[in-house]
C-alpha cells in the first residue's frame, strides 16, 4: 500500500475519532437534564508507520486536542445552547431509551379531578392526535415547579429529559422536577 494512501487512512481514521468524541460531549451536554456543570477534554494521538522497498521508514503522528464547552443550566430556563435534543416528531425512536426531546407545546391541561391529578404538555400536535408527544407531570410533583406548569410552559418551545416510554400508542416522558424540562424560547 502506497505511503500517500496510509496517510490518507489514518487522517481519517484521526477524524472519525474526533467526530466520535465531539458527538458524545454533545450527547452529554443535552441540556436540562440536570442543573450541572459539564466540562471534557480529550486527546487522541494516531501514529502510523510505512516501510518501503529501498528500506526508508516514514512515520506520521497526528495528535489532536479537543476542549468541549463548559455549560450550566437551570430549570426552567431559556436558553440558546446547542443541544444533541431529538425532534418530538422522532420521539417514537427512542422509545425505552433516556433521551431529550424537543418541541412546541401546542396544548396543555390541567386534570385536577383525575387519578394522580396529572398535568399534560402535548408537544408538536394536541390531544387527541395521537402523533403527539406528551409531557406527563402527576399531582405529587406540581408543587416543585414556580408556577402551574401549563402556564410556565404554554406556547413555548421545551426540550425536556428522561425516559422515553409509550402510552395508548403515543411517546410521553415523565416528569418529576423542572429541572427535567427547559425553555428554548
Amino acid at each position: 500500500m502506497g505511503t500517500a494512501l496510509r496517510m490518507k487512512r489514518v487522517a481519517a481514521a484521526v477524524l472519525g475519532l474526533i467526530v466520535v468524541l465531539l458527538l458524545t460531549v454533545m450527547v452529554a451536554g443535552c441540556g436540562g437534564a440536570t442543573p450541572s456543570t459539564t466540562s471534557a477534554n480529550a486527546t487522541t494521538t494516531v501514529s502510523a508507520s510505512t516501510t518501503t522497498k529501498a528500506s526508508t521508514t516514514t512515520t506520521t503522528k497526528a495528535t489532536t486536542t479537543t476542549k468541549a464547552p463548559t455549560t450550566t443550566t437551570a430549570a426552567p430556563t431559556t436558553t440558546t445552547t446547542t443541544s444533541s435534543a431529538i425532534s418530538w416528531k422522532h420521539a417514537l425512536d427512542c422509545a425505552g431509551k433516556k433521551c431529550c426531546i424537543e418541541g412546541p407545546v401546542v396544548g396543555t391541561k390541567y386534570a385536577s379531578s383525575s387519578k394522580g391529578k396529572p398535568t399534560f404538555l402535548n408537544l408538536g400536535v394536541d390531544y387527541p392526535n395521537p402523533d403527539r408527544f406528551t409531557v406527563i407531570i402527576w399531582g405529587d410533583n406540581r408543587g416543585k415547579f414556580s408556577g402551574p406548569p401549563e402556564s410556565i410552559y404554554a406556547g413555548k418551545t421545551i426540550r425536556v429529559s428522561g425516559t422515553v416510554s409509550i402510552y395508548r400508542g403515543s411517546p410521553q416522558i415523565e416528569v418529576k422536577n423542572p429541572s427535567q424540562i427547559e425553555i428554548v424560547n
